[in-house]
């Protein structure tokens, strides 16, 4: 498991140091990184039960390819706990963790001072671990990760900006955080 999270990490900083390297040739255009909480993720949709925290944190860095397209790389952590009643007075309760690490693009409709609009595509993969507490059993396995954010809000000064999404994927049905621009 630690061999895991090490190679995501080690392939998220090599991704990033490519990204930087890269930015030194757009330097009229801001480069951004965020922080977010995305509700209900396409994990934690499907399940049946009481759920607790079904959601992720997420982190974005994008930097610009042109006016109106940012491409960069998303790391996601997401967590839900539930139970599920299967009847005869037997219950469990299960704990689902995932992290994902997606490539991702965005598509500004308006990119004003102090407003924008955009959509956003990601796609990559998960690692996800489920594990019961009745059983010692883990079940780990790896997935593809994807968001699509129909539309996006962001409003603020043009260095720090607040923001909100809808769409669907492993960062939230609604997502809503900080971005600062580097």
């Amino acid at each position: 498991m630690k061999k895991k999270i090490a190679t995501i990490l080690i392939t998220f900083c090599s991704v990033l140091l490519g990204i930087a390297t890269k930015a030194q040739d757009l330097s009229n255009y801001n480069y951004d990184l965020s922080i977010s909480y995305g509700y209900k993720t396409h994990e934690s949709v499907s399940i049946d039960g009481k759920v607790s925290w079904p959601g992720a944190i997420n982190v974005q860095y994008m930097y610009p390819i042109t006016e109106k397209w940012s491409m960069g790389a998303s790391a996601v952590y997401g967590m839900s706990t539930y139970t599920v009643d299967f009847g005869y007075g037997y219950s469990d309760e299960f704990h689902d963790y995932y992290y994902s690490f997606m490539p991702a693009f965005r598509y500004y409709h308006l990119n004003k001072e102090n407003i924008a609009l955009y959509s956003k595509a990601a796609l990559g993969f998960s690692n996800q671990i489920k594990n019961s507490s009745s059983y010692d059993d883990k079940n780990n396995g790896m997935s593809f990760a994807f968001q699509v954010s129909v539309i996006g809000i962001e409003f603020g000064i043009p260095l720090v900006r607040g923001f909100i999404e809808g769409g669907y994927g492993s960062q939230g049905i609604v997502q809503a955080g900080l971005k600062v621009c580097l």
